[in-house]
């Protein structure tokens, strides 16, 4: 259940990325039936997105900012201005990191005692903690 805050908030920040999908999309001279094409969705959806009033999946967020040649961030540059930057993402894991991570992933699931996955979690946490 969301409070009005938050749906506030939630209609702000639909508004400013539409507005800003909006200023690059002209700036760059790409139609709404060509960006519709790109993401796999109709024009109509585009203007919903660009007015505000519909919300893009984090799936179509980045495939337009691939389509547009530009950083996901873009569409966040009037959230910056309003409420100071955003916090650094860390960047995504290199192959065999993501490849390592997988590995860890799939083998701590294939423990099945529950307590003894706390505890590994626990260590884990701890070692990451002590190389920061």
């Amino acid at each position: 259940m969301t409070t009005g805050k938050q749906s506030e908030t939630r209609e702000n920040i639909d508004f400013s990325i539409g507005a800003s999908l909006h200023n690059k999309r002209v700036e760059l001279g790409v139609t709404k039936a060509e960006l519709a094409q790109h993401l796999g969705v109709g024009e109509n959806r585009i203007k919903g997105i660009e007015a505000g009033t519909s919300r893009m999946t984090a799936a179509e967020l980045y495939r337009a900012a691939k389509h547009l040649g530009v950083s996901v961030d873009v569409f966040y540059g009037a959230l910056k201005a309003k409420d100071g930057p955003l916090p650094d993402m860390p960047s995504p894991p290199a192959p065999e990191d993501a490849n390592e991570a997988k590995n860890l992933v799939r083998n701590f699931l294939a423990i099945k005692d529950p307590a003894t996955r706390r505890d590994l979690l626990e260590i884990v946490k701890a070692t990451a903690r002590s190389t920061i």
